[in-house]
């Protein structure tokens, strides 16, 4: 959320045009740095998120499914460093990469719930997010637009999850 009012401050940028990732370009020195901080911090407060669903799903913190969130948690703490202005080619490998990531972690996570309900309603937003995130790449179409409804719905399914596992627990 807030990289997305940094990047509305921007006189220059264009949801329909840029990325998020390109819209570093347009910052000044001081806003690339919050810019930066942004993703170290929300992965610093995903590590949280991730000893919850470990102590919800009685998971040690070696589980596969554990280990896939801290990948996927650290991955994403390293876009701060990983932006499109150090290395376009490795920027898009290292972006495709994580969505992979995220796309598994989120089936595996709703297979963890047992909850048949939720693992179809994961599998329908994972559907949604691959075609919008990978269709969008291939036909060169990838914005900020795309890159906020998928995170949306990212953040939809987290709702959800969570409501998942407070079914686990009888809560």
């Amino acid at each position: 959320g807030f990289v997305f009012f940094l990047l509305h401050k921007t006189k220059a940028f264009s949801y329909r045009q840029l990325t998020v990732s390109k819209s570093i370009h347009l910052l000044k020195p001081v806003q690339r740095v919050v810019f930066r901080l942004n993703f170290v911090v929300k992965a610093i407060l995903d590590a949280g998120f991730v000893w919850y669903i470990a102590t919800a799903l009685k998971l040690s913190v070696a589980s596969p499914l554990a280990f896939l969130w801290i990948v996927t948690i650290v991955s994403f703490g390293l876009f701060a460093y990983f932006t499109d202005d150090r290395s376009r080619r490795m920027h898009e490998v290292y972006v495709n990469t994580w969505i992979v990531l995220w796309l598994v972690v989120q089936l595996v996570s709703a297979w963890y719930t047992q909850n048949a309900v939720f693992f179809q309603t994961t599998t329908a937003i994972v559907v949604l997010q691959a075609v919008l995130a990978f269709g969008a790449a291939l036909l060169k179409r990838t914005n900020a637009i795309i890159q906020f409804i998928c995170v949306a719905s990212l953040y939809v399914w987290l709702i959800l999850f969570v409501q998942a596992l407070g079914s686990l627990k009888g809560t």
